[in-house]
């Protein structure tokens, strides 16, 4: 087994060991020049795996170089290795440590060349991060809690760095449900997302909607029946007036006359009803009565009718 495979074997079995017992340090070797060996050793294998595409892999393998001895070197891989997993602001943190540190006179010139590599990856890194602006309306922002993925951030704080990838962010202001909204974010783009926090106006339940209902025409149907009988009643009192008049008195004339009118009087009262109850019943409104019924009266010899289709 190879002084790689044992060390990164020791790593796996001490996150099982309780972090007062790790004694982190017996692993790392005291002698320098030996401590420069190990971490080579280490820094090859990783660039292998990096190679390879098994990113997680290298990253660990360079971190574990970094820890046995630090080299901008080192670092600048462990760098590239979060790059390719996609966490840029892991990459950028470390791209931008490499930069910052101070090299002396005697610094190696690979440590140099680290160094100005890291600078131009970094440049063209932050050229990839996207950001996020966060725009609140509807209510005061001192009072609305604002997270993203977890992380509380302050409203109105500007545009945010986030890796690459799906992200939720959550509004809560006291007394109310909090607001959730998922945005996805693409590499070397800003999106603005605007949470609208205005309290949501309570919504009534609608009615249930009965059908319409129709009252019994039985109503209208009597008026017009009797509009028929008054009607009937008057045609005949009055042909028997008019057939009988020399055989009759005066007085017997205006008598049969009066009931004749009577009965032309209460036909069209009950005539007028009629069409007053088939109008006004529920469900049925002026133009669908006046469709529905269609009133007519028929006089034959001896007979009056009141017709109608209702």
């Amino acid at each position: 087994m190879r002084l790689s495979d044992t060390v990164l074997c020791a790593l796996v079995l001490g996150a099982l060991i309780p972090r007062p017992a790790l004694a982190q340090e017996a692993l790392v070797p005291t002698d320098i020049e030996e401590a420069k060996a190990s971490a080579r050793a280490l820094a090859d294998h990783g660039a292998e795996l990096l190679d390879a595409g098994q990113h997680a892999e290298a990253l660990a393998a360079f971190r574990w170089a970094e820890r046995h001895y630090h080299a901008p070197t080192i670092l600048l891989m462990v760098a590239r290795s979060y790059e390719r997993l996609g966490k840029l602001l892991e990459a950028q943190w470390n791209y931008e440590v490499v930069v910052a540190e101070r090299l002396d006179a005697s610094a190696p010139q690979a440590f140099r060349d680290a160094q100005q590599a890291a600078k131009a990856e970094l440049a063209a890194l932050n050229r990839r991060i996207p950001a996020l602006q966060i725009l609140i309306t509807g209510a005061d922002p001192a009072r609305v809690k604002l997270t993203v993925d977890g992380a509380a951030i302050a409203p109105g704080a500007g545009a945010i760095l986030k890796d690459p990838g799906r992200s939720v962010v959550v509004a809560r202001i006291p007394g109310r449900p909090p607001v959730e909204r998922a945005v996805v974010l693409k590499e070397g783009q800003t999106e603005r997302l605007t949470l609208d926090l205005r309290p949501q106006p309570a919504v009534a339940p609608e009615p249930a909607l009965d059908a319409p209902t129709r009252e019994s025409l039985l109503p209208a149907k009597l008026a017009f029946g009797a509009a028929g009988l008054g009607f009937g009643v008057g045609v005949m009192t009055f042909a028997v007036a008019n057939r009988q008049m020399g055989e009759l008195s005066s007085g017997q004339v205006q008598t049969w006359t009066r009931v004749s009118a009577v009965g032309f009087v209460g036909a069209g009262v009950a005539a007028a009803a009629g069409v007053t109850l088939l109008m006004m019943r529920p469900g049925g409104g002026t133009q669908e009565a006046t469709k529905d019924a269609a009133v007519r009266v028929v006089v034959g010899p001896g007979s009056a009718q009141v017709m109608g289709r209702f």
